[in-house]
């Protein structure tokens, strides 16, 4: 029993079609609240990889400069290496030193002067000036003899009217 006349009564159509307007907003609303909530978590979710990537990116970036540091310490160290072999070398040369002062000595009581000389680890190149031919003979029978050499190569002679014979003599020790 409906107590309101029929002539107020709101047509079933209407009524159908409120019910269904009802549902539609019930399920737009349900559909824009999920719709929320996974942005919302998409959101939180990138936001946290996103941290954790600029977490790695610092990392790697501490990780590179530390290997960086430790490249620059392997090409000091090598330098370094490299000097000390270039020391321990130069320490032969001082032995070649002692020896380019005998020769040095027999060169002086001969009359002929040392102009040039080339001293290494391996010998010594020497460019003499003598003033004639006797005395270049005296220098080089001599050294021919000299112990401290293994080698003794006249390297090039020549003769200048001015100031007599420039030789250049290399005194190898090996």
């Amino acid at each position: 029993m409906n107590l309101i006349p029929s002539d107020m009564a709101v047509p079933a159509a209407a009524v159908k079609l409120a019910k269904l307007l009802n549902k539609i907003s019930t399920i737009s609303a349900l559909v824009l609240l999920l719709t929320i909530l996974s942005v919302g978590g998409l959101f939180f979710y990138f936001s946290s990889e996103n941290s954790k990537q600029a977490t790695r990116i610092f990392s790697l970036k501490a990780k590179i400069n530390s290997l960086q540091q430790n490249e620059q310490k392997l090409i000091l160290a090598k330098d370094r290496l490299a000097k000390i072999a270039l020391i321990q070398q130069s320490k032969s040369v001082n032995k070649e030193i002692l020896r380019f002062k005998e020769f040095s000595n027999l060169v002086s009581t001969s009359g002929s002067k040392v102009t040039e000389a080339s001293l290494g680890s391996k010998g010594t190149e020497v460019t003499l000036l003598s003033e004639n031919s006797e005395i270049l003979a005296q220098i080089l029978k001599p050294l021919s003899e000299f112990i401290d050499y293994k080698t003794v190569i006249l390297s090039s002679l020549s003769y200048n009217a001015g100031t007599g014979f420039i030789s250049t003599i290399a005194l190898n020790i090996e």
